[in-house]
C-alpha cells in the first residue's frame, strides 16, 4: 500500500537582523505549507536572523558594532520566539527544521532545531518518538566547526535547494518547493539491500550514539 507525504523546502529571503521579524516570517511560512499539506518542512542555514554575510567583507575590528547588533537579533533556544514558533508547529501538525542564530549566554552558535507534532501520522517511519511529541524540540545541533570568518561571529553554503544526486532543484527567486515521499518504495530498496536487516553485518558496521556529556576537561587513569 503506497503512503505518500509531502515535504517543503523553503528558498526565501530572511528579514535580515531582526529577530521578532525573522519569528513573523517563520510562522507565516510554516502555516503556508500546512495549509498545502505538507508535513515535513525545511528552512534554510542561519534563517533567524539571516546569515551575517557582511563579515566576510570588511576588517576584523571595523565590524565589532555589527557582531554586538546580530548577538542581539540571535534566539535562545528557550525563549518566547522559539515558543512561538513551537506552538505554530503544533497548530499546523508538522515537523519542521529550522537554522538560527543560537544564542548561549554570550556565545553565538550555527544552530539547527528539529521540532515536531504528534499530528504527524506518517513520521513515526522516519523516527520512533516524533509521535509522543506536541510541538516539542526533537533534536537542536550545533555546527561543530565554523568555517573560516565565521569563527569571528560563531559555511558559507550557496542558498540553492538541491536534489539527493546534487543536481539544483531551483527556485532561483524566493518560493517553496515542495515534494511527495513514496514511504512505500523504501521496501523495494531494502529488497536490495537493507543494512539492518537480511544484509545486516553489526560485526563490522554499527552506529554507536554516545548521549552521555562531554566534558573539555576528563581525567584518565
Amino acid at each position: 500500500m503506497s503512503e505518500k507525504i509531502k515535504v517543503a523546502a523553503v528558498h526565501a529571503e530572511p528579514v535580515w537582523g531582526d529577530l521578532q521579524g525573522s519569528v513573523k516570517k517563520v510562522v507565516e511560512l510554516i502555516l503556508e505549507a500546512a495549509n498545502k499539506g505538507t508535513k515535513v518542512f525545511g528552512l534554510p542555514q542561519l534563517f533567524v536572523p539571516g546569515y551575517p554575510w557582511t563579515i566576510w567583507t570588511p576588517a576584523l575590528f571595523s565590524s565589532v558594532e555589527h557582531r554586538i547588533d546580530y548577538m542581539r537579533s540571535s534566539m535562545s533556544k528557550v525563549s518566547p520566539e522559539v515558543a512561538r514558533n513551537q506552538s505554530a508547529v503544533k497548530d499546523a501538525g508538522m515537523t519542521i527544521v529550522l537554522g538560527y542564530s543560537e544564542r548561549g549566554g554570550t556565545i553565538l552558535y550555527e544552530a539547527q532545531v528539529r521540532k515536531t507534532t504528534d499530528q504527524c501520522g506518517a513520521l513515526p517511519i522516519f523516527m520512533s518518538s516524533l509521535h509522543e511529541l506536541k510541538g516539542e524540540i526533537l533534536h537542536n545541533r550545533r555546527k561543530i566547526k565554523p568555517t573560516h570568518v565565521e569563527k569571528r561571529l560563531f559555511g558559507e553554503r550557496h542558498s540553492e535547494i538541491y536534489g539527493p544526486d546534487g543536481s539544483p532543484l531551483g527556485p532561483h527567486e524566493e518560493g517553496m518547493l515542495y515534494a511527495e515521499i513514496d514511504l512505500a518504495k523504501i521496501e523495494i530498496a531494502k529488497h536490495f539491500l537493507d543494512t539492518v536487516g537480511h544484509h545486516a553485518r553489526p560485526d563490522s558496521l554499527n552506529l554507536k550514539v554516545n548521549t552521555a556529556p562531554i566534558k573539555h576537561v576528563r581525567h584518565v587513569q
